[in-house]
């Protein structure tokens, strides 16, 4: 084909699919994702070294899931920083660990921005800085409303 993703030359203009080329070569769906993935402000403070920083600090003085199931804490590794407020609704707390979680991927919200409201989780006690520690339930009672 004249123009598959193959021979197709560096830098060349992306073309929507058509019955002609029906290979769109670098449209977003022919690179593994949707539209939805198009990264905005806050989306793109992800691939930042700060928050990569942060994530590893994080993560370093919680190394265990956070989430709570019953009274017993879940004994997976921790891999994912959850937000408890979206930075989407507070930018200043997007480096603040008294509002993230370190979960394990199957305990994560799921993409979802903050903490669902619909879901009842509780979580253990997060290590903080310089031995701080702080109750992630208090946040989200906060954000249910609650005193």
């Amino acid at each position: 084909m004249a123009d598959s993703p193959s021979n197709r030359k560096p830098g060349a203009a992306w073309a929507p699919p058509t019955a002609k080329n029906p290979y769109a070569t670098n449209a977003p769906s022919a690179r593994g994702f949707g539209m939805s993935k198009i990264k905005d402000a806050v989306a793109k403070l992800y691939d930042c070294a700060p928050w990569r920083k942060f994530k590893a600090f994080v993560l370093g003085l919680n190394p265990q899931c956070q989430r709570l199931i019953g009274d017993e804490q879940c004994h997976a590794l921790a891999t994912v920083v959850h937000h408890l407020i979206s930075p989407r609704v507070n930018m200043s707390l997007f480096l603040d660990w008294r509002n993230v979680v370190c979960v394990c991927a199957p305990h994560h919200p799921g993409g979802r921005a903050g903490e669902p409201l619909d879901t009842p989780a509780t979580y253990a006690i997060t290590q903080g800085m310089l031995g701080d520690t702080c109750n992630p339930n208090e946040t989200i009672k906060r954000l249910r409303g609650g005193v």
